[in-house]
């Protein structure tokens, strides 16, 4: 069952119209522009995942949440996929990046080619991790413990290398 669906976050909307307002000479308009693309990049992604992947097992016994936004101490902490069924939770970190992505086991790094350049990043896998754990200890505060918590990184890029 689709439990939160995934719908255009009003951030996008509201960037939209502004890039549509802002004046081609205006120095801020190629930020804007920028982080706009980076932000409806990253929901296309989000979306292929759910409507192309996760639909079909959406009438199986799992409950899946989009853009799940959760309070834990002093801040929220946000999951792109959640994946709920009786015997685990499922964490989905989701990159659509056109890039090829390098993983350095040794030094625990990761980097991407933007243009035949190498360029860090942060590494999704431990971002993945980092919300497995946030999760726990949100479930862990509201009395839940046991439910065993995965998390996978997943590209939904199709043109990118790993």
């Amino acid at each position: 069952m689709i439990a939160k669906p995934c719908v255009l976050p009003s951030c996008i909307e509201k960037y939209q119209i502004l890039v549509r307002r802002l004046a081609e000479n205006e120095l801020v308009k190629f930020d804007v522009v920028t982080d706009y693309n980076n932000r409806l990049t990253g929901f296309l992604g989000e979306e292929s995942v759910m409507n192309f992947h996760l639909e079909p097992i959406s009438d199986l016994k799992f409950q899946i949440y989009h853009d799940l936004r959760l309070f834990h101490g002093n801040y929220y902490f946000q999951i792109d996929i959640l994946i709920l069924c009786a015997y685990f939770a499922m964490v989905l970190e989701v990159k659509n990046w056109a890039k090829d992505w390098h993983f350095d086991k040794v030094l625990h790094q990761t980097m991407v080619d933007k243009n035949g350049k190498m360029e860090r990043t942060k590494n999704p896998v431990f971002q993945a991790r980092l919300q497995a754990f946030k999760l726990r200890e949100w479930l862990k505060q509201h009395n839940i413990t046991g439910m065993p918590i995965q998390y996978l990184f997943v590209n939904s890029n199709e043109k990118s290398n790993i």
